[in-house]
């Protein structure tokens, strides 16, 4: 059982089976006293094949405490982030996360799901068509960038853009640290593409709400500042940072924080953002 530290939400992974030589199955049941039980069972890779440069396990096919956060902050606030309101998750990977939301009534006005690798797509459409609700989300392959964002079709109309665990790197892939190895390109996110992409869809008004566990050994304050530092160069403001953790989770001593930035002059976030 992982309990998040706000009781709003008790998420229950009921373990894997195997569906065939490569898949696993694995349902999760989401306890919600405001919508009753919301529940998901998603196909996953079981390993990556040989033929993989980049294991899939390091490329959105893993759930992590992360997505957890980010949905039990956004379930505890429907009214403002889930109903009636266009959603877009940014590295959905399998599709938990919109999986639950889709779920969830009155419902969202629309909801999409994206991921830049196209070898997640195929299970992220396939686990989402599961698990629809009325209408279901849609998903496609979205890779960051603003240039991507304009050329993908998609327009700056969404009044929520979320994200799990897509930045926890504060530099480049291709530059080594006192470790005297470098992290895999796949684990690594450029925070510049990940918020340019956001500010590219946000409508005025609009919220980005990212769940973030820093794990690496530049420790979560250059992130933090990496973070902001950038949010301000593409225009966006933090409105709320929460720390928060998940004890048991795959390795406790993981934090996971969650920040919410809308559109607008860069202010400083509250100091509680720090443990």
């Amino acid at each position: 059982m992982l309990e998040a530290s706000v009781p709003a939400l008790q998420a229950q992974d009921e373990g894997a089976t195997h569906a065939d030589g490569a898949l696993l199955l694995n349902a999760f049941r989401i306890a919600h006293p405001g919508n009753a039980e919301l529940q998901a069972v998603l196909l996953t890779p079981a390993r990556p094949t040989e033929h993989d440069s980049v294991p899939l396990s390091t490329s959105g096919f893993l759930y992590v405490p992360a997505t957890y956060t980010l949905l039990d902050y956004l379930l505890a606030r429907p009214a403002e982030l889930i109903e009636g309101r266009r959603v877009l998750e940014l590295g959905a990977g399998l599709g938990l996360c919109a999986s639950v939301l889709q779920q969830w009534h009155p419902p969202a006005a629309r909801l999409l799901a994206t991921d830049g690798d196209c070898r997640v797509i195929p299970l992220l459409g396939g686990n989402l068509c599961a698990n629809a609700g009325l209408d279901g989300a849609g998903h496609q392959v979205l890779r960051w960038g603003a240039d991507r964002v304009r050329s993908s079709g998609l327009a700056a109309a969404w009044d929520v853009v979320v994200a799990a665990d897509a930045v926890f790197h504060a530099h480049r892939p291709d530059e080594r640290r006192d470790t005297g190895r470098a992290p895999s390109h796949a684990t690594t996110t450029m925070i510049s593409d990940l918020l340019e992409t956001a500010a590219a869809l946000l409508d005025t008004g609009g919220h980005l709400v990212l769940s973030v566990e820093p794990r690496d050994h530049l420790g979560d304050g250059l992130l933090t500042a990496s973070l902001f530092a950038v949010a301000a160069a593409s225009g966006l403001r933090c409105v709320e940072a929460r720390p928060r953790r998940l004890d048991g989770q795959l390795r406790p001593e993981w934090q996971t924080d969650v920040y919410v930035f809308q559109p607008g002059v860069h202010v400083a976030c509250p100091r509680a953002l720090t443990t």
